[in-house]
């Protein structure tokens, strides 16, 4: 399976694909854990997660993975095709956030250290 630089590079280089997801530059995209779907940057390090999935005959290239942090990654697992793409061009930060709220009881104060320790924050 392809390791996270190589899929970075590989998106990087997809024309409007990181400039669409909001990011300001290559360099910017190309940073090691920040999530491709909803650009935040979480303490654990982001998951390699197939487009389309594995088990139906997807590959481990890095045309077929993104780099998704666990929320958005439990979040897209049973999504593909279509329903993948359009989730994922809709996916932000709110989004993800209140994903993980509701995972955790709607605790929004779970959210704060999380916020705290990103570096990048959502655009506004």
């Amino acid at each position: 399976m392809a390791k996270e630089q190589a899929i970075r590079e590989y998106w990087a280089k997809v024309p409007g694909f990181y400039e669409r997801k909001g990011f300001d530059s290559a360099d910017e995209f190309l940073e090691h854990g920040t999530c491709f779907a909803c650009g935040f940057i979480y303490r654990d390090p982001p998951q390699r997660a197939h487009i389309y999935p594995h088990v139906k005959g997807g590959s481990g290239d890095p045309d077929n993975l993104h780099m998704l942090c666990y929320v958005c990654h439990k979040d897209s697992e049973h999504l593909e095709g279509d329903a993948y793409w359009d989730w994922f061009w809709e996916r932000d930060f709110l989004s993800a956030a209140l994903s993980l709220a509701c995972r955790n009881g709607n605790n929004f104060g779970y959210l704060l250290p999380l916020a705290a320790a990103s570096r990048r924050r959502p655009p506004i």
